[in-house]
């Protein structure tokens, strides 16, 4: 009809005039979410500046140039009581970042050597991996340290150091290696040289059309070149000299070893401890993006002739970093923030050395800014090496269509005689690796059963050959009730075993949610009646829980808090409105970018600072704060994930049937993404659950805590084995639990996508 104007839309009213009203809106939108911004944090500024007036104090940074009062005592360079409290934090820096020099590349081969063995299609050695893997990944990365410590400080002395090569000591006082002198020179000029030699390649190729993914021949020619250049610089720099040996071995001098590379059993334990938690994640991200490699691909390559270690150079590698980077890159950034577990083992990492010069010059505050501010720092730059990389491998497009996969044909065969001895290979690698496990096998079995002692004294534990399980006995109201008082363990057993029971249907996966959420209900219900108390029998306060009964509460209350903050998050970051999009990108990122530690305390320390009083009473209440915001941050992404993967059409369908938005959100979208990202959510509570550990530093005396307390007894602490073995078994029970739900997820997933057709 002549005159009639466009619903929505005003007369007169242009697309110019509409594109000036869309850019005006969202200006706005961003104007509300900057100064919002802004005000929030001249908020928290007036807050803290009132808060150091109220506790008298003096906060600025002008600590840095004072005397830092103590000594760095393992650093690249020296650090001395008199020196500046900057060149300690330098230290600290440096030695974070020589862990990740070295914990990176081994945990890198360790998780591609783990992932390969996943992939191989022998009945042993693609079962072996898993069994493998899941004892790393199910227990907390704090305890795994705590053993490798504790490991290392077992050894043997000096003088009884065992010596597998020559020149090579490994005892109490840690790891000596032979070291070239002037290694850290050659390595800096080598790596110097790698990036200019690699720099170059990659312009030359750009400049003759190459393109940039063609292949690893620059990386290649650009490690060649540097180790040709770090040759010509040793020579060129011990022609000079007038020593006449240009190794430096280590040799027995006194009641130590001098010269050499010395490891201590600090760094040793960080170290091993490191590499094999992020390898036992990477090597499923390596066996994860091999086989979703296109069959198509492997068998044209065959085809035109490339042998099979050329097939997995030119084709399933270029592929299968493609998916393999971005989670690799998160690994990283894991591991970068794990290092600051040191501090729990007396490795003077960034974090200790922050904790040192806040025990010195009381500049909490300060310290743990500088904290953030450089894991952020570090963080990003290693984010954008990983965004480069990744840009580098996704230069070329990748046209794979949906069909069969790389893992339709790579999994373990069944077990059986052509399996298994149907080659000399196969006769080799099965009686190779049987022997192995009938080894191990025979050893644990004879350590923890047949030669174990399960009655007696400490000093018949010591003579003995096998486990000491009377350690565990006898400390066993310690170890599962901490400091409880004895009249209250009955009631807070009987508390916490109701509470599992209750929570047990949902996270076994029942496929009535209902009746999980109403058995998850009633035994909340029922510990939290009993533990409030009643005319019969007295309340168990906060302040005394300790033992499994914090690790336990502690963990559900913090995902319970942590499922509806996320989902928060993960819609004000999908939100068109600034306003809401930009703070929760930035505390999203901001909280997982910090390390988990630093977050602890600095809810811990702030949180009093800032509200006043006595807050020692409620460190429950701080911990659980700063896990529920760390695990709900983390499972933002997860849900936010599942968003992106639903198709735009689904929700303007809805609409158009009249729903309304909360509507198309509860009964449209949230069903599917439930059952798209459930594994990796499930992964993300596996992970709030080993968190629960960290919560010592602040004071909290869970599970683990109890298990220090034990061996802080010195006639106990021999059988640290036995501690640690059952702490890491309660652990591996309930996350290897949880991760074989979410594995059953990813698999029923997997059998209902859109390959499901094509098999």
């Amino acid at each position: 009809m002549t005159g009639s104007v466009a619903p929505g839309r005003a007369a007169g009213t242009g697309p110019r005039q509409l594109a000036w009203i869309v850019l005006l809106k969202r200006g706005g939108y961003a104007a509300v979410g900057l100064a919002a911004l802004v005000g929030a944090l001249h908020w928290l500024m007036l807050l803290l500046t009132a808060a150091q007036h109220a506790h008298d104090m003096r906060g600025g940074f002008d600590f840095l140039l004072q005397p830092a009062g103590f000594r760095v005592a393992e650093s690249l360079f020296s650090v001395q009581p008199q020196d500046s409290a900057w060149l300690a934090i330098a230290a600290g820096l440096f030695n974070t970042l020589s862990i990740l020099a070295f914990a990176i590349p081994l945990a890198s081969l360790l998780g591609v050597a783990l992932g390969l063995l996943r992939l191989s299609r022998h009945p042993l050695l693609g079962r072996l991996a898993p069994c493998l893997i899941a004892p790393i990944r199910n227990t907390p990365l704090l305890l795994q340290l705590f053993a490798w410590y504790g490991g290392c400080l077992a050894l043997p002395g000096v003088h009884a150091a065992w010596r597998p090569l020559p020149g090579v000591f490994l005892s109490n006082r840690g790891l000596a290696l032979p070291v070239v002198q002037g290694m850290p020179l050659h390595f800096l000029v080598a790596l110097a040289c790698a990036a200019v030699a690699n720099a170059a390649l990659k312009y030359r190729g750009r400049a003759r059309g190459i393109s940039a993914s063609s292949g690893s021949r620059p990386v290649v020619a650009a490690l060649a070149a540097a180790a040709c250049v770090a040759a010509i610089a040793f020579v060129v720099l011990h022609a000079t000299e007038q020593s006449d040996t240009w190794l430096d071995v280590p040799r027995l001098q006194g009641f130590s070893v001098r010269g050499g590379w010395i490891l201590t059993p600090e760094r040793l334990a960080l170290l091993a401890g490191l590499s094999l938690f992020h390898a036992a994640y990477i090597a499923d991200i390596v066996a994860a993006s091999v086989r979703g490699v296109a069959l198509a691909q492997w068998q044209a390559g065959l085809a035109l002739g490339l042998t099979r270690v050329q097939c997995a150079r030119w084709i399933v590698y270029p592929h299968a970093a493609r998916a393999s980077v971005p989670p690799y890159a998160n690994q990283c950034a894991a591991l970068l923030k794990n290092s600051t577990l040191a501090v729990a083992i007396g490795y003077p990492d960034l974090m200790g050395v922050l904790g040192s010069v806040t025990a010195q010059t009381s500049r909490a505050l300060e310290c743990l800014s500088l904290a953030v501010l450089l894991y952020l720092a570090l963080g990003f730059v290693m984010g954008m090496a990983a965004h480069g990389y990744n840009a580098y491998v996704n230069a070329t497009a990748q046209h794979d269509s949906a069909g069969p996969v790389l893992g339709d044909i790579l999994h373990a065969e069944p077990i059986c005689v052509p399996t298994m001895w149907g080659s000399p290979t196969r006769v080799a690698i099965t009686l190779a690796v049987g022997i192995v496990c009938v080894a191990l096998g025979t050893y644990v079995l004879r350590w923890s059963v047949l030669d174990a002692i399960w009655h007696g004294t400490p000093q018949q534990c010591q003579a003995a050959t096998g486990a000491c399980w009377v350690a565990v006995k006898e400390n066993s109201s310690l170890l599962f009730f901490g400091t409880l008082p004895a009249p209250m363990r009955l009631r807070a057993g009987i508390a916490v075993g109701i509470l599992i029971a209750g929570f047990a249907p949902m996270l076994a996966g029942l496929r009535s949610w209902r009746f999980g959420l109403a058995a998850a209900l009633t035994g909340a219900g029922f510990a939290t009646a009993i533990l409030t108390g009643s005319s019969l029998a007295p309340a168990i306060v906060v302040t005394s829980w300790s033992g499994v009964m914090v690790t336990v509460i502690l963990s559900i209350a913090a995902i319970v808090c942590a499922v509806p903050c996320a989902l928060a998050l993960a819609l004000m970051r999908r939100s068109a409105h600034a306003a809401l999009r930009w703070p929760a990108t930035a505390l999203i990122e901001g909280v997982r970018g910090v390390p988990l530690i630093t977050q602890l305390l600095l809810v811990a320390y702030l949180i009093p600072f800032l509200a006043g009083g006595d807050w020692s009473a409620h460190k429950f209440t701080l911990a659980l704060c700063a896990l529920c915001l760390h695990t709900a941050c983390l499972l933002a992404e997860v849900l936010r994930g599942g968003f992106q993967a639903l198709s735009g059409g689904q929700p303007l369908a809805a609409r158009a049937l009249g729903l309304r938005e909360s509507e198309v959100l509860w009964y449209v979208l949230l069903p599917q993404v439930v059952q798209r990202s459930a594994a990796a959510a499930v992964g993300v509570l596996v992970g709030a659950i080993k968190d629960t550990s960290l919560v010592t530093v602040i004071g909290l005396f869970d599970l683990l805590s109890a298990a220090k307390a034990v061996l802080a007894d010195g006639t106990w602490r021999p059988f640290m084995g036995e501690i640690y073995a059952v702490v890491a078994c309660l652990y591996f029970v309930v996350c290897a639990t949880l991760s074989y739900r979410a594995s059953r997820l990813s698999r029923i997933a997997y059998a209902s996508g859109p390959r499901a057709a094509l098999r």
